[in-house]
C-alpha cells in the first residue's frame, strides 16, 4: 500500500433540505435570488463559526441553479452581495459547467491557488418552481437544498481527481476509477451519489457493499453535489464522530465528468442536517417525468 499523502481535512458539513416549492406565491427572480442568498448565509454562517471567515476563500457549485442567475452577471453579483452583507466571504465564482462534480474541481483550484481554507456551497433549488423538472428517468426523483462544506488544505494536499467527459455519464469510468484508487490506498468508507436502485446495483456487483455508504435515493432523492456529503453526514450522526477517519467521496456529472477525492474527517467535525423546511405540510405533485416512468413523489 502506498504511504498515505496529507489529505484534505473536513471541519463542517451542513445540509439544509428545500423541498418545492422554493417559495410561496408570485415573487419576483430577483425576491427568489434574495431567499437564496439568505439560505446560503445562514448555513455559512454556521459553517465558519469557530474560524475566521475572511480567512476563507468560498466558491458556489450548481447543476440545477436556473439560467436566469448562472448567466446574468447583475444577479450573480446580486446574490454575491446578499451573502457578503452578513459579513461572510464573497463568492469567488459560480461553479456551473461541472455539474454534481463542481465540488471537486473547487477544491482542485483553490489547492493549487495555495489557499488554505475553502468554503464550499452546493446549492441546488427549483428557483421557478417548475413541476415538469423534478424529476429524470436515469437519475430519478430529484431533492433539492444547499450545502455548506469547510475543508482545510495542508501545503501539498491530495486533491480530488477530475476527469472527463465521457459517454454515458462516465459512470463506468466513475466506478473503475473507485477500484483503482482501493488497489493503491486500500478501502475506506466510500460515499456515491444517491442512485437509482439499478444503478446501485451496478455500483455494489463492482465495488462489494461493505465499503459502500447508505443509499438514500429513497429518502431525499438525487441531490446533486450533495448526495456524497449527505450521506458523510448522517453517517458520521450514526456513531461515527468523535475520531479521525479516512473517507472517499465522489460524483458523476451527467454530461460525463466525475470527481472522486480521500479526505480526512476530524474528531470535532461539526454537523447540521436541517430538514425542517422539508416538512411542512405541502401538496406534493407528481411531474411530467415521473408520470412518464411510474413515479410519484417519495413519501415523507
Amino acid at each position: 500500500m502506498t504511504q498515505q499523502a496529507e489529505l484534505p481535512r473536513i471541519r463542517s458539513i451542513a445540509h439544509r433540505l428545500l423541498e418545492p416549492p422554493f417559495l410561496e406565491g408570485a415573487a419576483s427572480i430577483e425576491a427568489r435570488i434574495d431567499a437564496l442568498g439568505d439560505h446560503i448565509g445562514s448555513l455559512l454562517a454556521w459553517t465558519l463559526q469557530d474560524c475566521k471567515a475572511q480567512a476563507c476563500q468560498h466558491l458556489i457549485c450548481t447543476s440545477y441553479l436556473s439560467m436566469y442567475l448562472t448567466g446574468d452577471a447583475r444577479l450573480c453579483s446580486r446574490l454575491f452581495d446578499r451573502i457578503e452583507t452578513r459579513g461572510l466571504p464573497r463568492p469567488l465564482g459560480l461553479i456551473q459547467p461541472y455539474q454534481c462534480t463542481g465540488w471537486g474541481y473547487a477544491l482542485r483550484f483553490i489547492g493549487r491557488g495555495g489557499a488554505r481554507r475553502l468554503a464550499i456551497t452546493i446549492a441546488d433549488v427549483d428557483l421557478h418552481d417548475l413541476q415538469g423538472c423534478r424529476s429524470h428517468p436515469l437519475i430519478g426523483i430529484s431533492g433539492f437544498g444547499v450545502s455548506c462544506i469547510l475543508v482545510e488544505l495542508e501545503e501539498g494536499a491530495e486533491l480530488p481527481s477530475c476527469d472527463g467527459p465521457y459517454a454515458n455519464s462516465g459512470f463506468s469510468e466513475f466506478l473503475h476509477a473507485i477500484r483503482s484508487q482501493r488497489r493503491t490506498y486500500g478501502c475506506a468508507p466510500t460515499f456515491l451519489p444517491f442512485l437509482t436502485p439499478e444503478l446501485r446495483i451496478v455500483a455494489e456487483r463492482l465495488l462489494g457493499k461493505e465499503d459502500l455508504g447508505p443509499d438514500r435515493h429513497a429518502v431525499y432523492g438525487h441531490c446533486f453535489g450533495s448526495d456524497p456529503w449527505i450521506g458523510l453526514l448522517e453517517w458520521l450522526q450514526c456513531g461515527n464522530k468523535g475520531k479521525a477517519h479516512v473517507v472517499s467521496l465522489g460524483a458523476v456529472a451527467y454530461d460525463g465528468y466525475f470527481t472522486l477525492g480521500r479526505m480526512r474527517v476530524a474528531p470535532d467535525v461539526r454537523l447540521w442536517l436541517d430538514i425542517a423546511a422539508s416538512q411542512e405540510a405541502r401538496p406534493m405533485h407528481a411531474s411530467a417525468w415521473d408520470t412518464s416512468v411510474g413515479a410519484g413523489r417519495r413519501p415523507a
